[in-house]
C-alpha cells in the first residue's frame, strides 16, 4: 500500500500539467497558413480570414517614470491607454476554437476555447 501512494500522486500531479498546459499555445495553423505570437492583425487575416467574433477596448496600465521627480510629490507615474483586441476564430466541431489576443495590432496570445460549433 506504501508503494502504491506515492505512484498515485505522481500521476495525480502528471495529469493536472498535462490539463494545464494543453490551453494555451504560442502556434497555431488555420486554412492560409501558420500563426504565430508575433504576428500582425494584417497577416492573420490574410492567412485566417475574418474572426467568427471580435472584441476590442483599452487597457489602462500605470507607467512610473523614476527619473522625473518632484520632491513634494515623490516619482510621477502615468496611466497609458494600450488598444487591446480579441478575435475568436471557429474552425468547426471537429478542431478546437482558437482565441487571440492583440495588443497594439500585434498577436501577444493564443488560447484554445474548446471544440468548435
Amino acid at each position: 500500500m506504501k508503494t502504491v501512494i506515492p505512484w498515485l500522486l505522481f500521476l495525480l500531479i502528471a495529469f493536472f500539467l498535462s490539463l494545464c498546459s494543453c490551453s494555451r499555445a504560442d502556434a497555431f495553423s488555420c486554412p492560409g497558413g501558420f500563426i504565430s505570437v508575433g504576428a500582425s492583425m494584417e497577416e492573420v487575416l490574410s492567412k485566417c480570414g475574418q474572426p467568427a467574433a471580435s472584441e476590442s477596448w483599452e487597457e489602462a496600465r500605470a507607467i512610473s517614470a523614476p527619473i522625473v521627480f518632484d520632491s513634494r510629490y515623490g516619482p510621477f507615474s502615468y496611466v497609458v491607454y494600450i488598444p487591446m483586441e480579441t478575435w475568436l476564430y471557429n474552425f468547426g466541431p471537429n478542431r478546437f476554437m482558437q482565441t487571440l489576443t492583440f495588443e497594439r495590432r500585434k498577436l501577444v496570445n493564443i488560447e484554445s476555447a474548446g471544440y468548435g460549433y
